[in-house]
């Protein structure tokens, strides 16, 4: 039995420097600090906190804010899971674009998506770095 590979996107977020150390504060959960490239060093990725703190005192725009989306289905319902955080992108009740975002579990039997659509991604993403910016304001 052969099983599919769920659909996992990963997205940036617009956050640099101490913004995306906060964000990073508020949401945490699959969410994670990258360093960009530089002429000094090449990127990285997963930073903890003290390390992008150092690298953001130096250049802040080196410092990133990634989210990790795992994508989600039931019959009626898409959702975009990153950590707590499930962002309702498709469902019965929701207009075209219009996506809640939703902290803790859903109801509903979901099953892994193979496929996401790139509109749903970048609908997704920018509900989830407003749902950031509000958390952070």
């Amino acid at each position: 039995m052969t099983t599919a590979t769920p659909a996992i996107s990963i997205v940036t977020l617009p956050f640099t420097g101490l913004d995306a150390i906060e964000a990073f504060h508020a949401i945490g959960g699959a969410l994670r600090l990258d360093k960009a490239n530089d002429p000094l060093e090449g990127p990285r990725e997963g930073l903890t906190v003290a390390e992008a703190r150092e690298i953001a005192a130096i250049d802040g725009g080196l410092i990133g804010l990634v989210a990790e989306i795992e994508w989600l289905g039931s019959d009626e319902e898409t959702i975009g899971r990153c950590g707590a955080l499930n962002l309702l992108v498709q469902s019965p009740d929701a207009r075209r674009g219009e996506i809640e975002v939703v902290i803790g579990d859903l109801d509903g039997d979901f099953f892994p998506l193979t496929m996401v659509d790139n509109d749903l991604v970048e609908s997704a993403t920018t509900a989830l770095a407003d749902h950031i910016a509000a958390t952070i304001a």
